[in-house]
């Protein structure tokens, strides 16, 4: 199947990658979307079929795709108690925080015959309200906003000191507008890629250019040096602990590093600069 796999094999793929372009009409903010397309395209091509052929039904890494029952009744006994006991955040239970009890009565190998029954009924609960929309991948991986953000990422002086290392990040997030681009597409509550990231803080630039501000973003840059390997104690307190004094205005523009850094991201050391170790006979 790897080495040379048939055309339905080849068409399920393409279908799926289709799928996952920024322009298709799969939407991807409905808990069990990744599910429900790979379904979609299993069905199209009817790959139980060619599955079956190959006789890699009980494969681990197919299994139990081929009980999938592309037009299940869903009105059904067993329609109903999957839905039941199977709700729709249970198919996110790896990117959100679910509570611990939600799905431990859900079999979901025997639910799979009627899957299409439970992505359809998540679709039905976003469209009538009461289930918020989970996290678009598609939309928040392809926006510009994080191209830009990655982009403001590189070029930040983020090894400079431990302070800058977190700058860096929540200054470029809030520089490249990831927060509203988070909110549109519905992944702040993601632990993938939502991460804390709507309950920042952005402060203006005439904020950062007040003198408490300066006064923090300066001093800590000097408190948090990254020669030590981790935040001192007076740097966590003053400056990187949330609640600090000056956690605040980690949103500001880090501060330019004015002199050389080594390879590893440390600054030299006066006496040996960027050498490993201070010596003097000539060896590396």
């Amino acid at each position: 199947l790897r080495l040379m796999p048939p055309p339905a094999l080849q068409g399920y793929q393409r279908c799926f990658e289709d799928k996952l372009d920024v322009n298709s009409s799969h939407d991807w903010s409905v808990p069990g979307a990744e599910m429900d397309a790979q379904i979609d395209c299993w069905c199209k091509h009817n790959l139980t079929h060619t599955i079956e052929e190959y006789q890699c039904c009980e494969h681990d890494d197919l299994y139990p795709m081929c009980s999938i029952d592309c037009t299940p009744d869903c009105d059904s006994a067993l329609a109903h108690t999957c839905i039941q006991k199977c709700p729709s955040m249970c198919f996110e239970a790896a990117e959100y925080v679910v509570d611990e009890g939600l799905c431990k009565q859900c079999d979901w190998t025997k639910c799979w015959p009627v899957m299409k029954c439970l992505t359809n009924h998540a679709k039905l609960r976003i469209e009538n309200g009461t289930l918020d929309p989970t996290c678009h991948e598609s939309n928040f991986t392809n926006g510009h906003e994080l191209t830009n953000y990655w982009q403001c990422w590189r070029d930040a002086p983020k090894h400079s000191s431990h302070w800058n290392v977190l700058s860096s990040v929540v200054h470029c997030i809030c520089r490249e507008k990831m927060i509203q681009h988070t909110i549109e597409t519905s992944c702040c509550d993601s632990v993938l890629y939502g991460g804390g990231v709507c309950d920042l803080e952005c402060l203006t630039e005439a904020q950062c250019n007040l003198q408490p501000a300066q006064t923090c973003i300066h001093g800590c840059q000097w408190k948090c040096g990254a020669f030590d390997l981790a935040p001192t104690e007076d740097c966590m307190k003053s400056c990187l602990e949330k609640g600090s004094e000056c956690r605040k205005y980690t949103s500001c523009r880090p501060p330019a590093v004015k002199s050389h850094i080594c390879d590893d991201g440390r600054w030299p050391e006066a006496s040996s600069g960027c050498c490993g170790r201070n010596r003097s006979d000539g060896l590396p």
